[in-house]
């Protein structure tokens, strides 16, 4: 009987990988300033959204902008921590990948803050978040006929202001929180209010 003997495995070629040069981390560390920057510019400049139902006008961010931001985020955060983990000790690499992760984590916070912002108007009615201490708050509806004061609060030739407050007939007074839709909405808010007889103050 004649035994066959099985050839001896091929050896899987093992291909050595350097590690990134100067020019890689350079590289990876322009990648990462050039996604926060991108996204803080969008942050800056909204894309706003209107859409119409009837009476009503839903003002908020640009979703394709906000999906955008995600991604410039995701891509600053993945070269941020790859430089961190990856790059040479004691480099301004891995110093500035640090820092950028970290801006990468900051960021969606304020992002999350433009996901949120959602302003609906009606010829009688607004309805906005309230303002809180970080997110927007819950929304709330108001007729115009209950305020009695609307106020736009900041620096002198802001359309909205920083801080949106109003007083209603049953002694309430409430904070909205425009956050980026507010120059967007502002005059036609503040029209609407005084075509109710509302005094409005404007920055």
């Amino acid at each position: 009987m004649t035994t066959v003997e099985n050839p001896p495995p091929t050896p899987i070629p093992v291909i050595p990988i350097k590690p990134p040069t100067r020019i890689g981390w350079a590289l990876l560390l322009s990648i990462v300033f050039a996604g926060l920057a991108g996204c803080t510019y969008f942050m800056l400049h909204p894309s706003i959204q209107q859409e119409t139902d009837g009476q009503a006008t839903l003002y908020r961010v640009n979703p394709d902008q906000i999906n955008r931001e995600v991604l410039m985020l995701i891509v600053a955060g993945v070269c941020g921590m790859a430089l961190g983990v990856h790059a040479p000790a004691d480099t301004r690499y891995r110093k500035y990948g640090v820092a950028g992760l970290t801006l990468a984590v900051i960021l969606p916070v304020v992002l999350w803050h433009h996901h949120a912002a959602r302003i609906t108007i009606t010829p009688d009615s607004l309805t906005a978040p309230q303002r809180s201490q970080l997110l927007p708050g819950e929304p709330i509806t108001v007729r115009f006929d209950q305020m009695t004061m609307l106020q736009f609060i900041g620096n002198k030739g802001d359309k909205a202001g920083t801080r949106q407050r109003c007083h209603t007939k049953d002694h309430r007074e409430i904070e909205f929180d425009f956050g980026p839709l507010g120059d967007a909405v502002a005059d036609t808010i503040a029209e609407l209010a005084k075509a109710q007889g509302v005094p409005v103050t404007r920055p």
